[in-house]
């Protein structure tokens, strides 16, 4: 578990990569499976997907606390924070998946292009 808060909390990006999990976490692709079911199911995490016909576990999607608070009680990193709030606040209301081109976003929201950024965050293409 220490291995899996860490990842949470102090990963620049906390992407779901299933072969560098299972080998950081010492568990095969099953158990993370598993795992990471869950860690949903008990509402520690929320996963988003970069398409919803792709395993929900996929490549390339993200994983975040439930609870954004989380990262300001850990002292993680600010960016998870900003991303994981608005994955809390828009999870529910609507399609919220990855950006699959990520120059042109950190989210899609309906089909709306979101980037989440902070104060020394680059601006991405905007098309």
């Amino acid at each position: 578990m220490k291995a899996i808060v860490s990842h949470l909390a102090y990963s620049k990006i906390p992407t779901i990569n299933v072969e560098a999990m299972c080998r950081d976490w010492g568990i095969g692709k099953e158990k993370l499976f598993e795992l990471l079911n869950a860690l949903k199911e008990v509402g520690l995490v929320n996963i988003v997907q970069k398409s919803l016909i792709e395993r929900p576990y996929s490549k390339g999607g993200k994983i975040f606390f439930f609870d954004p608070t989380l990262y300001s009680v850990l002292e993680g990193e600010i960016g998870n924070f900003r991303e994981a709030f608005v994955v809390f606040a828009l999870k529910d209301r609507g399609r919220l998946l990855v950006q699959k081109d990520e120059p042109k976003g950190d989210f899609l929201f309906d089909d709306i292009s979101l980037e989440i950024g902070g104060e020394n965050k680059k601006k991405k293409d905007s098309q």
